[in-house]
């Protein structure tokens, strides 16, 4: 037992070798030298990831500041669209108001169409125009106290638009009644006693109504079709039966209103 513990000594004393050519574990003097560059390594190697996570933290906060700029600018034009929404309905309050006021104003007034225009050469007179309206309501209308300016006042008749070089058609003629019952028997008288006349007589309206009115024609005459119906345009109403429309100018349609 006691050899194999020296052979075995002796073996590793040669594996050992010189003591000057190997002089064992490394001391504290010798590992500082390896410390210290493992150290810089592992430095450089944080630094590194440390610049990694900053590149990465940027492009982060860049895209949050794109997306709150992006959302601003959403909430910027929700809010333009919805001020937008309030002006158009302000607007189209406005318009509608306007109209009504309009035709207001024209409750009192007929257009006559087909009365003969001068074309020598002379400007027509306001006189010129209520004579020829009176002698319609004389002698077409047979409208009592017609030439009496106290029983049938007539406040303002004139031309309707520009006249038109070597144009044979008569301009329209606007005609502003005193009365407005004076005015509705007019209309009414019109209605039957011109059918055969080469004048006839309509209501003032605005362009708005006229426009609607316009719109209305071709559904008034489908429906007129159909013996059954009852059928007539009021206002800016067409009327079939029981069922009231109007006509959207700005949708260019058909639109029922008493459903």
């Amino acid at each position: 037992m006691t050899i194999s513990l020296l052979f075995v000594a002796n073996v590793l004393l040669i594996m050992a070798g010189d003591v000057e050519s190997n002089p064992g574990p490394a001391t504290r003097q010798t590992q500082l030298p390896i410390t210290g560059e493992l150290e810089s390594i592992s430095s450089r190697n944080a630094i590194k990831d440390l610049t990694l996570v900053v590149s990465a933290l940027k492009d982060e906060v860049a895209s949050l500041r794109g997306e709150v700029r992006e959302m601003n600018i959403k909430d910027e034009v929700l809010q333009l669209q919805s001020e937008l929404k309030e002006v158009k309905s302000a607007t189209e309050g406005f318009k509608q108001r306007i109209d009504s006021t309009d035709n207001i104003l024209r409750q009192k007034n007929l257009i006559f169409y087909g009365l003969e225009e001068r074309n020598d050469g002379q400007r027509e007179t306001w006189e010129d125009g209520e004579k020829l309206v009176r002698n319609v309501l004389i002698n077409e209308l047979k409208l009592d106290g017609a030439d009496d300016d106290n029983l049938v006042a007539i406040d303002r008749v004139h031309r309707i638009g520009k006249k038109t070089l070597n144009s044979n058609r008569p301009r329209p003629v606007k005609v502003c009644f005193h009365r407005l019952r004076t005015r509705d028997l007019i209309l009414t008288k019109s209605r039957t006693l011109l059918k055969e006349s080469t004048v006839h007589v309509s209501e003032d309206y605005s362009e708005q109504v006229r426009s609607i009115r316009k719109a209305l024609i071709p559904h008034l005459q489908e429906a007129k079709k159909i013996s059954e119906n009852f059928v007539i345009l009021k206002y800016d109403k067409l009327i079939i039966n029981k069922d009231v429309f109007t006509f959207d100018l700005t949708n260019k349609q058909l639109v029922q209103i008493n459903k």
